[in-house]
């Protein structure tokens, strides 16, 4: 097996004759290379089974946070944690609801801020992502 970590340089051959030799052994290692990165995805690929299936199992149970139920606990939690309506920033607001909930989606606080900017008769937009709740609605 080549070691990864060192950089192969063509004076490092065994052969270090003429081109068809070095040729031959480039192409050894190349193939002995190829076998390396194969394992390798194989096990990154088991790696990445494993971590959905934990983060699977960390979900259960949790609530799935998504239009209506989203709206009231991030209007929940800007009420608590924002009482001078000064404003929030959304990926602190996701940050506060991903402990309460799920999310769905690729990207969670771009979710939210949609969410957020919507919702316009429960929540004010102050800017540069800000968000606050209105208080002359209830949810």
């Amino acid at each position: 097996m080549i070691p990864v970590t060192e950089p192969l340089e063509v004076d490092q051959m065994q052969d270090g004759g003429a081109a068809g030799d070095r040729l031959t052994v480039l192409g050894r290692w190349d193939a002995e290379l190829a076998e390396q990165e194969r394992r390798l995805q194989v096990e990154l690929d088991r790696v990445r089974e494993k971590r959905e299936a934990i983060r699977r199992l960390a979900q259960e149970g949790r609530p799935v946070l998504s239009g209506a139920s989203l709206r009231v606990e991030a209007r929940a939690w800007l009420v608590k944690n924002d009482p001078a309506q000064e404003g929030r920033h959304y990926q602190e607001i996701t940050a506060a609801l991903l402990e309460s909930g799920e999310i769905p989606g690729k990207d969670r606080a771009a979710n939210v801020r949609a969410t957020l900017h919507q919702a316009g008769d429960l929540f004010t937009s102050l800017g540069r992502g800000q968000y606050t709740w209105r208080q002359d609605k209830q949810s």
